[in-house]
């Protein structure tokens, strides 16, 4: 899984106001765009069922992934996120009062089977891809701080660990 979607991760282009991805899962992935102001993305990766749609004038998404649920809106300049996963997780996240999503550079990282991470470019914004490993610093806010990676290795205080999810704050 995080193989692919790393590749998904290089795909994801803002071109002009239409937003468009390349979207790959490990066992199939369907496309469909709609040439007007909206770009709409299908996705079936086993029993999993995902939509985005992204433009400067419309947006909505989708994702019912188990017992999962996720979307992702675009208000104007501002960026919104919830996320549920698994039993219920659930996180709203703004930086100040908006994402400003012309500045910012939008990834996902699903790893091992219920994990979801954002990542956005800012001031105080760094990532690193590594061969084996991938490594994320988030910074939200007054640089609350978090760190994701797959669930090969994860590195704190120079050591590695397997580890899932890490979310400090």
């Amino acid at each position: 899984m995080l193989e692919s979607m790393i590749v998904y991760l290089n795909c994801m282009v803002f071109d002009d106001e239409r937003y468009y991805a390349d979207v790959f899962a490990d066992e199939c992935y369907d496309v469909e765009v709609f040439v007007g102001e909206c770009y709409y993305a299908k996705v079936f990766a086993g029993e999993c069922y995902y939509t985005e749609v992204f433009s400067s004038e419309c947006y909505d998404a989708d994702v019912f992934t188990g017992e999962c649920y996720y979307t992702v809106a675009f208000f104007g300049e501002c960026y919104y996120v919830k996320v549920f996963i698994g039993e219920c997780y659930d996180a709203d996240v703004f930086v100040g009062e908006c994402y400003f999503a012309d500045e910012c550079y939008y990834t996902e990282v699903f790893v091992g089977e219920y994990y979801y991470a954002e990542v956005f470019v800012s001031e105080c914004y760094d990532v690193e891809v590594f061969a084996d490993c991938y490594y994320a610093k988030i910074f939200v806010n007054e640089c609350n701080y978090a760190e994701v990676l797959n669930d090969e290795c994860y590195k704190a205080d120079g050591k590695w660990f397997r580890l899932v999810v890490i979310i400090a704050t």
